[in-house]
């Protein structure tokens, strides 16, 4: 069974606990870790597979330099949630770095949904040999 590391920062100490609880009730292959945010160290975020970041009007400028931060050294899914509903204000959030921007309230089913997808997205790929006949005659035909 893969475990699917989660480490979602918040600016909500409340919001932080109830993301986990919920994510974790639904699919037992999660693991998250929720921080308090604004510091986050680098050493911390390496051990997860995705980064949710939650941005509210308060703390808008510590998630975009969060954002930022991290995506200078990570190539991992970041996702920013907000319930800000403004377009100047995702595109802001995509330039900082993120790979979506959700607006809140989500149900808690297309959360798991995104996260599913981005992990799926971000998974090292099996990558498998196709032979065809017609190669195999190409091949077999070279002198060697």
């Amino acid at each position: 069974m893969i475990t699917h590391r989660v480490l979602s920062l918040t600016d909500q100490r409340n919001a932080a606990d109830s993301w986990v609880s919920a994510l974790e009730q639904f699919e037992k292959t999660y693991s998250i870790k929720s921080i308090y945010r604004p510091t986050v160290l680098v050493h911390e975020a390496a051990n997860f597979d995705l980064i949710l970041i939650e941005a509210e009007t308060n703390t808008i400028a510590d998630a975009l330099q969060t954002c930022r931060s991290l995506r200078s050294w990570t190539n991992k899914p970041i996702l920013v949630l907000s319930s800000q509903d403004d377009e100047g204000f995702a595109l802001e959030v995509y330039a900082a770095g993120a790979d979506e921007y959700i607006i809140k309230p989500i149900s808690i089913t297309l959360l798991h949904a995104k996260l599913k997808a981005w992990q799926r997205w971000s998974m090292p790929k099996k990558r498998h040999l196709v032979v065809t006949m017609r190669h195999m005659a190409n091949v077999n035909a070279r002198p060697h």
